[in-house]
């Protein structure tokens, strides 16, 4: 019986408590395990019927007492009234039924396009599956830009490093290992695991898995998700006030004209029923539900043109009177990319790039006028360092209905590679005039990155680095000018430097330095 977590044992002590072994599950075990543990698949929420969506349509305030007020002008004869209350009630609910179920299927579409592969190990075999037929116990093998399929227990690893924005929060990567974790401690902190949904940044890994579908941090978030009270919208306790008076308004109006008619006018009763219900009938206004769900409707029609999904017409008035939204929006709200928007090279101006996220076109905009960066010697090193030293990819995705933009790899490496593509250095023309010969991942107690790189036809090799400003501004004596020339760093500049660096800094920008430490030279014999 377990009495430790996963991440306070060894690798083979996991091993030996899931009974697997380092070659993968037999297939004869995988079909016995799936039936104990089922697909590996967050389950949704119970999905609602179209008849139910109409119905619901209808569950408001305003449209019950619509259906009195149809209901009074039947028991008086009053026909075309009531056809016309019940037809504003009918139209009604079909722009909410239409609107919703559209968001609906938008949604599932989504979800049945998200299919995960996995490398998982099955009889000593490694193989190509769904992430849905994973079971605890499958040994699967991750590589940069996997999506990690499942709650696993790493056995070996190689500089792995994990996007874990969208569970934890945190952007930047997380840096694991295969040490064991003696106390207790949370999700973030335990570093020889990898967790369903999180993205590898970079290196390589071999894990066990030990969680799958609902059982998996993931999918706790999401069963918490699901066991959420709904509460009734902004929206409904508004409108539910609004009918609540003026179905009293109607009321009380309409019981005034019968007093005053019948008792203190003297008018038969016979005449004064009809009149009182046409007043009543008259003092609900048949056309605000309609009118309300136009309006809804129009609101998501614009969100949809933003690509924003409204599953509920409700939520739009709901959005309408937020002052404030308070979240953690990293891999949440926002796509977890970033951008470089400035670049700074020490006595030049400062350097404008234009294009946001994954889109490659851009402009280098220094004093409001377009500059080609490769002719400023400095930038152009800048640029090179930028397109070499760093393992990001923009690639695009033709599996879907439409061609998309993608990355692999950390977001800061990405959109280095992003501006070396803006200057026209693209991955595959540095590919073919340089070869990477190592290369150093970033870590968290060197705050830098670095790679060897050699051009093809030289027999030097250049050490360049990708790391937080202070550290390398610390570790340098020389700088690149503007002419091409290294020249000492002086306590001017660096003075000059550390000022660019904080005026950046306060702009809620991050600051990634480049620098050329070294040159290698390279004596071969023939």
């Amino acid at each position: 019986m377990k009495t430790k977590e996963y991440y306070q044992m060894s690798g083979d002590e996991v091993l030996l408590e899931l009974n697997s072994n380092i070659a993968g599950l037999s297939q004869k075990e995988i079909v016995l395990r799936r039936e104990t543990y089922g697909l590996n698949i967050l389950t949704a929420k119970q999905t609602v019927s179209g008849v139910w969506l109409f119905v619901k349509q209808f569950h408001n305030g305003l449209v019950y007492v619509l259906i009195v007020a149809a209901g009074i002008s039947v028991l008086f004869g009053h026909w075309v009234d009531m056809w016309i209350i019940l037809m504003i009630i009918g139209i009604n609910g079909i722009i909410g039924f239409v609107q919703e179920y559209r968001a609906e299927e938008s949604v599932k579409a989504l979800a049945a396009g998200v299919v995960v592969k996995s490398k998982v190990y099955r009889d000593g075999i490694i193989q190509e599956r769904d992430a849905g037929d994973l079971v605890p116990g499958d040994i699967i093998v991750l590589e940069e830009g996997d999506k990690v399929p499942a709650d696993a227990r790493l056995i070996e690893c190689t500089e792995l490093q994990v996007i874990e924005a969208s569970l934890t929060g945190e952007s930047q990567p997380v840096l694991k290992s295969l040490d064991i974790i003696t106390q207790s401690v949370g999700i973030g902190d335990r570093a020889n695991m990898v967790w369903m949904g999180t993205l590898i940044a970079t290196g390589w890994a071999k894990a066990i898995v030990v969680a799958t579908g609902m059982k998996t941090a993931l999918g706790t978030i999401a069963q918490d998700i699901k066991d959420v009270e709904i509460e009734p919208t902004h929206f409904h306790i508004q409108t539910g006030v609004l009918s609540r008076q003026l179905g009293i308004f109607a009321f009380i109006a309409a019981g005034i004209l019968f007093v005053i008619g019948f008792w203190g006018r003297n008018l038969p009763l016979e005449d004064m029923i009809p009149f009182t219900l046409s007043a009543l009938v008259g003092g609900i206004p048949e056309s605000l539900p309609i009118v309300l769900g136009v309006v809804l409707a129009i609101g998501a029609k614009r969100m949809s043109d933003k690509k924003a999904i409204i599953r509920s017409l409700p939520v739009i008035e709901t959005l309408a009177v937020m002052d404030t939204i308070i979240t953690d929006k990293t891999g949440t709200l926002t796509e977890n990319n970033m951008t470089v928007q400035k670049v700074w090279v020490w006595d030049e101006e400062m350097i404008e790039v234009t294009g946001n996220g994954l889109d490659m076109s851009g402009n280098f905009v220094m004093n409001g006028s377009k500059i080609i960066p490769l002719d400023h010697i400095s930038l152009s090193k800048l640029l090179h360092i930028a397109g070499l030293a760093q393992n990001g990819r923009v690639y695009q995705d033709m599996t879907g209905n439409s061609p998309q933009m993608k990355s692999i790899g950390d977001p800061t490496e990405v959109a280095l590679s992003i501006v070396a593509e803006k200057a026209s250095l693209s991955r595959e023309g540095l590919d073919q005039e340089w070869r990477r010969l190592a290369d150093l991942p970033f870590r968290s107690e060197h705050k830098y990155r670095a790679s060897l790189v050699q051009g093809h036809s030289q027999y030097t090799a250049e050490f360049m680095v990708i790391g937080a400003g202070e550290t390398l501004l610390h570790t340098s004596s020389h700088i690149l000018n503007s002419q091409g020339h290294i020249i000492p760093l002086t306590t001017e500049i660096t003075q000059d430097i550390i000022s660019q660096i904080q005026y950046i800094s306060s702009q809620a920008m991050r600051v990634i330095a480049l620098a050329l430490p070294s040159v290698v030279l390279f004596a071969t014999t023939d």
